[in-house]
């Protein structure tokens, strides 16, 4: 058997990229920018990034029999590795991964399918560790990267390195008697010491906003709201009201910041103007006297308007002031 650099285990993925302004919501559909089909997954990918740097590469991979599985095999076959053993499980889907990528490279990542959890140890030729230098694990069962690390480190000389996709607490204590090298992801905190390495809980860890004179204070919330500002604009409602008899005393008046040009648009301002007066004036009627009730049935009933006559949904600012 040839001697391998490094052996790469672990499930390969049919990578469907699309470059988006934004994830949609669950609901919503969105055009993407580019479009590419490739393939990913820790064999695929780490596999034939290895190959290409000239080294000698194995892959163990778990494929199903669907087109996914044809498109993996084939891609897994024009990179001519040393070694490759494809396990396939007729009536299963291999992987396939959508992953959105927005402009500022921002990811999110869903993955459907996948056969890799039905690989066991007793399927693996453990011969393959004999000879290679370097031995890669990505996503799999505990148990069965147990098995491997535990053979490794019994039988063989091979350097064994944990993906970060495995590194909960529990399998880092598991695992630590047997493997060489963790990769944990961005925020995952390890105590190295005399007596090895210990998993401690993770921190946070992520993109740090700066926000004029403030850095990372900028909530999820704040943002939100931005983000909404930007795609559907504001609709401000304005009214005054005597706080005894509940009397409209001026407007209700209607004024908008990117959403529509009022000049163009006066036929839907005079209907939210309309609506905006029959949810006040139905208020008082039930004797609601409450400010921020009165407002939120403002706020609704426009609301539902705008989204009815534009498909749009507006920040709806409503103010009543007293006299």
């Amino acid at each position: 058997m040839k001697e391998l650099d490094c052996l790469f285990i672990g499930s390969s993925t049919k990578d469907i990229l699309m470059l988006v302004e934004a994830p949609p919501a669950s609901d919503q559909r969105i055009a993407a920018r580019q479009l590419e089909i490739t393939c990913g997954g820790v064999s695929a990918i780490a596999g034939a990034a290895h190959q290409s740097l000239h080294g000698v590469t194995g892959v163990i991979t778990a494929l199903g029999d669907d087109d996914t599985s044809h498109f993996v095999e084939a891609f897994l076959a024009r990179q001519n590795f040393a070694y490759a053993k494809l396990f396939t499980f007729p009536g299963q889907a291999s992987s396939t991964s959508l992953v959105q990528v927005e402009e500022n490279g921002k990811r999110c990542l869903s993955c459907y399918g996948g056969c890799i959890d039905r690989l066991t140890f007793d399927m693996l030729d453990k011969e393959v560790f004999r000879h290679t230098r370097y031995v890669h694990l990505g996503v799999m069962r505990p148990q069965l990267m147990l098995d491997i690390c535990r053979y490794c480190k019994e039988n063989t000389n091979a350097i064994v390195s944990i993906d970060s996709g495995n590194l909960s607490r529990e399998n880092t204590d598991m695992l630590l008697p047997y493997a060489d090298i963790f990769i944990p992801d961005n925020g995952v905190c390890l105590e190295i010491s005399e007596n090895g390495i210990k998993q401690l809980e993770n921190i946070p860890a992520g993109q740090v906003f700066v926000d004029g004179s403030g850095v990372g204070d900028v909530g999820n919330v704040v943002l939100r709201d931005r983000k909404r500002l930007a795609e559907d604009g504001l609709v401000i409602v304005v009214a005054t009201m005597d706080s005894y008899t509940g009397e409209i005393l001026a407007g209700p008046d209607i004024m908008t910041r990117g959403f529509v040009y009022v000049r163009e648009s006066e036929e839907l301002i005079d209907e939210a103007r309309d609506i905006a007066r029959y949810a006040i004036e139905n208020c008082i009627y039930n004797n609601i006297r409450d400010w921020s009730t009165i407002k939120s049935k403002v706020r609704d009933e426009v609301s539902h308007l705008m989204y009815e006559k534009t498909k749009r949904s507006p920040m709806i600012l409503s103010i009543i002031m007293e006299v």
